[in-house]
């Protein structure tokens, strides 16, 4: 699954289709993973949102709220834009003297787990290019 996304400096990944809930069972599943995680209002620290609807009413969008979670040293940011999306932004230029391939796998375990988690695929494409699929991650079957 993975050679298709080798060639690719920066990768976006959508969950579509979320909602408040949605939101609240990933960082309940990060915090339970013991994911290092960093809130941010711009690149100011921030603690954890307490009120995650008002957050993805539009505020956030305004003040540029995110968190930065840490994959093995690789930085992969979440905007809290909507909540009717979560999105996922990895880059090339944060690996710390990792090899791309290792790091994109990782990803992927990552994406993984989060459409278990949240029961929906997770669509990765190009930084931008939001309709141009190039990994479907499926959920699969719930144990619950």
């Amino acid at each position: 699954m993975t050679e298709h996304l080798q060639t690719e400096d920066l990768l976006d990944a959508y969950v579509v289709g979320t909602g408040v809930s949605d939101w609240e069972r990933l960082l309940a599943y990060l915090e339970a993973r013991t994911v290092p995680v960093q809130y941010l209002k711009g690149e100011a620290p921030i603690e954890r949102p307490a009120d995650l609807g008002s957050l993805l009413s539009g505020v956030a969008h305004q003040w540029g709220y995110s968190m930065a979670i840490d994959l093995d040293g690789n930085i992969v940011r979440s905007f809290f834009f909507d909540k009717a999306e979560i999105d996922f932004n990895f880059q090339q230029g944060r690996l710390r003297g990792r090899r791309w391939a290792d790091a994109v796998d990782r990803f992927v375990t990552f994406l993984q787990a989060i459409a278990d988690v949240l029961q929906r695929p997770v669509e990765v494409t190009p930084e931008g290019m939001r309709n141009e699929v190039l990994v479907e991650i499926q959920p699969r079957m719930s144990t619950n």
